[in-house]
């Protein structure tokens, strides 16, 4: 038995081969035993992880999730943000921004906005570069921080160190630390960074 097909007996009438079974109470998915339990589901011939979300028709109009608690689809009206359209990504349809902006921080430091405005600015403080101003449903919580600090002269500073915290998983990138990356997920872990 497997996640997609877990009533299915594995019967053959051909010579007998070594393969994988699995103990009772377990079934495979993946090429992995794992407790049927925590398989996915099965809908309209295709099979999706416990959690996994995906869109039921051409228009983003419905989302369906598989629910691993009751073993089973479950779907609800639902549409793409005001700034998103419908579109397929990699095979699997997706509601995905109409636009997209960059901001930017460069030199010492100079720093332009999603708007394309230009700033020049000299602070010697930590300052939050981006980030989401508020939750929104479909876009995940992230922030870029700077750490800015003199230059030798007081009238002028740059950006000494770089923050980035999303999934809760925080990267850090610093001048004090050329050519590597400090990860911190409960515990500091220095990544070893290629540059070029």
């Amino acid at each position: 038995a497997s996640c997609p097909f877990p009533e299915q007996k594995q019967t053959c009438n051909g010579v007998c081969v070594e393969s994988c079974v699995c103990d009772k109470g377990y079934v495979l998915s993946a090429g992995v035993c794992v407790p049927a339990k925590t398989c996915g589901c099965s809908y309209q011939g295709r099979y999706y992880k416990p959690g996994q979300h995906f869109w039921d028709d051409e228009t983003c109009g419905r989302l369906c999730e598989c629910d691993a608690t009751l073993g089973m689809v479950t779907c609800r009206e639902a549409s793409c943000s005001a700034n998103e359209r419908c579109t397929i990504v990699d095979g699997e349809r997706a509601c995905r921004p109409i636009s997209h902006a960059t901001c930017s921080a460069s030199g010492d430091p100079h720093y332009r906005t999603f708007d394309g405005r230009r700033y020049d600015f000299q602070g010697t403080c930590v300052y939050q570069l981006v980030g989401l101003c508020s939750q929104k449903t479909g876009l995940v919580p992230f922030k870029v921080t700077v750490q800015n600090d003199h230059r030798g002269s007081k009238a002028v500073s740059y950006t000494s160190t770089v923050t980035l915290t999303i999934y809760g998983i925080t990267l850090t990138i610093s001048r004090e630390y050329p050519y590597r990356v400090l990860v911190s997920m409960g515990v500091e872990v220095w990544i070893k960074a290629a540059y070029g």
